[in-house]
């Protein structure tokens, strides 16, 4: 998934001036436009013990700021009492890709507005299905105070959602007019997830849980008809998100999973939002264990065609993403808008983790004793498989009957979700569903 979000009257001064909680200034922040391109490598600070995102007069903790490899931050001060009303945003985004179908599904709170949704996309038809309901105030979210602390719901006339924590992994329930889920995120043991603080000043920043490459099984009812959500073959991503935001912001963000040569890969990436704040959300999981980027990342697209080719670079990620569809959306709540394009395409390029490049292999060290390691994405005609050589990794042309997707977001208020599919992407297969299972949603 990759996304850029932009939104209203912020100041992007903010989050250099306030890099320092972390302890770093980016290079791009630093540098002149007349001098020499400055790396963008970045040390960042691992957060290792649990520990309050917020101090007790409601700023954000320095302590906090950093990133982790599970959820640790307690969240629970944001949207609690009057501090900061209005900017509190807190949300539950997931989405589950398959060959055939895009499951998404979303339980959100901004204070003044509750805003839901459920989105099922067939790719073999191009049919979009949509449930979106808005309701004033907070009244029809339930969020958990902190990432897997308890239930989510959203609770309308026109949607039903559900989540919740269960024994193995996370349920996914929904019930609206013509459709209707229930599927399981599973948590293999040992999964990691990314969870990151960004600063843009004391008063405004945000908490974030990007968790990839969870297995999904469950089933889904369109119009009547079940389709299966086949084990081992699908896949679900999370966007969890807490914090108080400026009021105009760019956001990128990028996720995707799959298995390739018998190891799960998951790929987060994001920018542009957290530029010159001294944070940044990236990383490649591998196996279920989590190696951190800390690079930010440069996207470009065209505007003006959502179509054209994206690329998303660095000295660690060379990407290119190739659109086939763009979803385009508009929201308008006088005090909140957003205008969106979410896209459909491919992947291709490479990815490295852990320590410098090498120049001669164009490979970079794990941290933790690996061998080199570079993860090379080819675009095939289904996700491509890896095989070891000398010592590095680089994907072969062999085909899978898998997807791989991605999401694009833009937020200027502007929400874009780029979901991958069909491809290609060593890093993303998000799955498939087939037929069958029989049965009602059940909401509690």
């Amino acid at each position: 998934m990759t996304c850029v979000l932009l939104m209203r009257k912020a100041n992007n001064e903010n989050g250099r001036r306030f890099a320092a909680l972390n302890g770093t200034t980016s290079s791009s922040a630093r540098a002149s436009k007349d001098e020499e391109p400055m790396s963008k490598m970045l040390v960042e600070r691992e957060i290792t013990e649990p520990v309050v995102l917020l101090r007790a007069d409601g700023t954000l903790n320095p302590d906090a700021v950093g990133f982790s490899r599970t959820p640790l931050h307690d969240t629970s001060g944001i949207g609690a009492g009057r501090i900061a009303w209005g900017r509190n945003k807190r949300w539950e985004y997931w989405a589950v890709t398959t060959p055939e179908y895009i499951i998404a599904l979303t339980v959100s709170s901004l204070d003044y507005a509750a805003v839901h949704a459920v989105m099922v996309y067939e790719r073999s038809t191009g049919k979009v299905l949509e449930r979106d309901a808005v309701a004033p105030l907070a009244g029809t979210a339930k969020l958990p105070a902190s990432a897997g602390a308890g239930p989510a719901r959203a609770t309308t006339k026109k949607l039903r959602i559900a989540i919740d924590e269960v024994p193995g992994g996370t349920q996914l329930r929904a019930n609206a007019s013509g459709v209707s889920f229930e599927m399981m995120a599973h948590r293999p043991a040992g999964h990691q997830a990314l969870g990151v603080v960004v600063p843009f000043s004391k008063n405004r920043f945000q908490y974030t849980l990007k968790d990839v490459a969870r297995p999904a099984t469950g089933w889904l009812e369109i119009a009547g008809t079940r389709h299966e959500i086949p084990e081992g073959e699908s896949w679900a991503v999370l966007d969890h998100g807490r914090g108080r935001w400026p009021y105009k912001m760019t956001w990128n963000w990028g996720a995707a999973s799959g298995k390739l040569n018998g190891e799960t890969l998951g790929l987060q990436i994001g920018g542009k939002w957290t530029d010159g704040s001294g944070s940044t959300e990236n990383s490649l999981l591998i196996d279920g264990t989590l190696h951190k980027i800390s690079e930010e990342l440069d996207w470009q697209y065209n505007t003006s065609d959502w179509l054209a080719p994206w690329s998303i670079t660095g000295e660690s990620v060379q990407l290119k993403f190739e659109p086939f569809w763009d979803r385009s959306s508009s929201t308008e709540l006088v005090v909140f808008g957003s205008r969106g394009h979410q896209c459909f395409g491919h992947y291709s390029g490479w990815v490295q983790v852990g320590g410098a490049p090498d120049p001669d292999r164009g490979a970079a060290r794990l941290g933790r004793g690996d061998a080199q390691q570079m993860v090379e994405l080819k675009r095939l005609s289904g996700a491509p498989g890896i095989k070891k050589r000398g010592g590095a990794r680089r994907v072969s042309n062999r085909t899978v009957t898998n997807v791989v997707s991605g999401h694009l977001y833009l937020r200027d208020q502007t929400r874009m979700r780029v979901d991958a599919p069909r491809a290609e992407h060593a890093l993303s297969r998000l799955s498939r569903i087939q037929e069958a299972v029989p049965g009602p949603v059940r909401l509690e």
